[in-house]
């Protein structure tokens, strides 16, 4: 006779259960068993210590019949078994045995339990006794006698502790026929509403693959829709590989270089572009990116991938003999490894050392003439004042846009040197919060402000650094912060040692900056658009010269929004700069 699936599944499910339910009893039982004997074990020796006190107090002569009436007596009130001993393993009283039976006891120095009392105060010992015949717990501990320390011992039968675990088997049992039944009744209840629902998959299944065929069995219909199942798989292939040409297509007509890596970071697809950019380096397939490119930006991107990320950096390709400058940008995948995408903008580099040498000489044949307009300027000013003549507009617009002309080619001329990488560091050891001092006093002397500039820094704080690019790089944010808010704002100069950086924070609760000007401020020219910033005027490049001397000193710059108004710019500096 054929057995159904659904009393196939019923016997499995009871036949489980019923391993699972013999496991747990026997671990149950183990357990108890275990704690029983340990709470036995822990009650003989409360008695050991109290029939230890009772001998020190009686102070009777440790004689058989003194010692043999104590343990009598204290052995009738706990209803154990009571032995003392003396040092030399003499049997001085014993509460189930009488004082001839003594005498005649062999010594009992070398019995475990009492070796291990002797050792450790405590000693337990499990075994047999031919005195009583009969398993046997003793548990012993020592007493203070004249010739040195005798052992008082407890012991019990475990005949006891047999009966409980009986009664505990009885217990579990009854507990175990009782799940049993109710085992029987879920698991009938249970494979018949699973087995509802399976027939009805198979009936749906059946219809789908056999074309409506019969289903004689829970699922003994479904094999006859695989032929349709394989059909549909094989189309679905042949959509995703018609998919794949597309995008190998549309890969290999882009002219940046790309590459998708796994979550190691090994290169298992590239383009053509990315081939003929690296051409001489053999296979790509299968060698780690970092390897292939090069270069501590393109480690800074793959950590940033790894860790779910993604970022953007230029740098110049090593191990070329073309001077080939890469803007890479590496993005995480959701289902783990990276895509890396390299574009070639060496054109474009080269265009933008060309601006900067142009800006250079501008600047530099600038700086002559406009400093003669100033001088000019001054000279024309002093004499018509001097004349008792009230302030010429005109001249006063003549010296303001001289001297501002004046500030934007000495700033231009501070970024080519910094872009050149003409400028050499002079690396001092300076206490922080004197430095900072001086260029609050100095910004608000300059600003004619009269609210002061609070200041939060550590009178020990020290760093290694170049004085020049700190006091540029104070002076221009304090400045800013000045200039960018009301007179009655407040500006406050934090500074704190972070691990093996200083953190330098310059807040001021004014207007801030606008979201869509945050990621452009460091940038040259760029001035945030506001009321206040048209009024006071600035080249907009004393943000870009601060971001290139932390680039010198390798820190980082970063803008934070303060709460409720107005812009926190953090500097992050190392302790001790080797550049």
């Amino acid at each position: 006779m054929k057995i159904s699936f659904r009393s196939r599944l019923f016997f499995a499910i009871i036949f489980l259960l019923l391993v699972a339910e013999l496991t747990i009893g026997l671990n149950l039982e183990s357990g108890l068993r275990t704690w029983i004997n340990h709470n036995a074990e822990n009650e003989l020796y409360r008695n050991a210590k109290a029939a230890r006190e009772l001998i020190v107090l009686a102070e009777k002569p440790y004689t058989i019949k003194e010692m043999d009436n104590l343990a009598d007596r204290f052995g009738h009130a706990i209803d154990l078994r009571v032995t003392i001993i003396d040092p030399r393993g003499v049997v001085l009283g014993d509460s189930e045995l009488d004082i001839d039976t003594l005498e005649q006891l062999e010594n009992h120095g070398n019995r475990p339990e009492v070796k291990e009392a002797l050792i450790n105060h405590r000693g337990t010992a499990h075994r047999f006794s031919t005195t009583l015949n009969a398993s046997m717990l003793y548990v012993a501990t020592t007493y203070p006698h004249p010739d040195g320390m005798g052992v008082v011992r407890i012991q019990m039968s475990l005949a006891d502790v047999e009966r409980i675990i009986k009664k505990i088997h009885l217990f579990l049992l009854v507990a175990a026929l009782w799940g049993l039944g109710v085992v029987i009744v879920i698991a009938g209840v249970s494979t018949h509403l699973l087995t509802r629902t399976l027939r009805s998959l198979a009936k749906r299944v059946n219809s789908f693959g056999n074309k409506g065929g019969p289903v004689t069995d829970e699922i003994s219909g479904i094999s006859g829709s695989f032929d349709q199942i394989t059909q549909d798989l094989s189309n679905t292939l042949t959509s995703l590989s018609q998919e794949q040409n597309r995008f190998e297509t549309v890969l290999e007509g882009m002219v940046e270089a790309v590459f998708a890596l796994d979550s190691q970071g090994n290169i298992t697809l590239v383009n053509q572009a990315a081939i003929e950019l690296l051409e001489g380096s053999g296979t790509l397939l299968g060698q780690t990116f970092t390897q292939v490119i090069g270069g501590p930006e393109i480690t800074e991107l793959m950590e940033k991938a790894a860790a779910g990320g993604q970022g953007t950096r230029q740098f110049d390709l090593v191990n070329n003999p073309k001077k080939i400058r890469l803007l890479a940008r590496v993005a995480a995948l959701k289902n783990g490894g990276s895509v890396a995408v390299l574009h070639d903008i060496s054109d474009i580099h080269r265009l933008e050392e060309v601006r900067r040498e142009f800006v250079a000489n501008v600047s530099h044949e600038l700086r002559t003439p406009v400093s003669v307009i100033m001088a000019n300027t001054e000279t024309l000013l002093e004499e018509w004042e001097e004349d008792d003549h009230e302030p010429h507009p005109l001249m006063e617009a003549l010296y303001r846009n001289a001297s501002r002309l004046t500030d934007t080619i000495s700033e231009l001329l501070t970024l080519s040197r910094l872009d050149a990488g003409a400028y050499t560091s002079n690396i001092e050891r300076l206490n922080l919060k004197s430095e900072v001092a001086l260029q609050i006093e100095a910004a608000g002397l300059s600003n004619n402000r009269s609210q002061p500039i609070a200041m939060d820094v550590n009178s020990d704080l020290q760093i290694n650094t170049d004085r020049h690019a700190l006091k540029t790089i104070l002076s221009n944010l304090l400045n800013n912060a000045i200039k960018y808010t009301n007179p009655d704002s407040k500006i406050i100069v934090r500074a704190k040692e972070v691990g093996d950086n200083i953190i330098i924070e310059v807040e001021d609760n004014g207007p801030g900056i606008a979201p869509q000007h945050q990621t452009l401020i460091f940038e040259r020219f760029h001035r945030a658009v506001s009321s206040r910033s048209q009024t006071v005027g600035g080249t907009g490049l004393g943000l870009a010269i601060v971001s290139s001397y932390i680039e010198i000193m390798g820190g980082k710059i970063s803008l934070i929004p303060a709460k409720p108004s107005g812009a926190i710019f953090q500097i992050t500096l190392p302790t001790s700069t080797t550049h």
